[in-house]
């Protein structure tokens, strides 16, 4: 998801959303369901905590929903992965010698400056 994590640090009453080891906001129970608090988004979302954490990260983080923020996450994951293996490849051949991979790499990349 991020680097936000949902933290039960032993409150009775609520947990801790917690950006690296800075907390920021707060799931607590009410009447119907979980609240997820994080500065002025409040979103009463869901039967569980993980759902009103979900939401209200995704709110502070601009998306719409949590949906909307995991199909961006996949999109990203994707890339990211596509450009690892391309570069394993290329390291791969010009250990064995081969750096025709490594100019048509640098060839993408100056097209794509032009």
């Amino acid at each position: 998801m991020s680097s936000y994590r949902l933290v039960d640090d032993g409150y009775p009453t609520f947990k801790k959303i917690m950006s690296g080891r800075n907390w920021i906001g707060k799931v607590m129970k009410v009447e119907g369901g979980f609240v997820g608090v994080i500065g002025k988004y409040a979103v009463h979302k869901g039967l569980t905590e993980a759902e009103a954490y979900r939401e209200v990260v995704a709110k502070y983080c601009g998306y719409a929903n949590y949906g909307a923020m995991k199909d961006r996450n996949q999109i990203i994951i994707s890339a990211r992965t596509k450009a690892r293996a391309e570069a394993r490849y290329v390291s791969d051949e010009m250990i064995r010698g081969n750096f025709k991979p490594l100019d048509q790499l640098i060839g993408k990349a100056l097209k794509k400056e032009d």
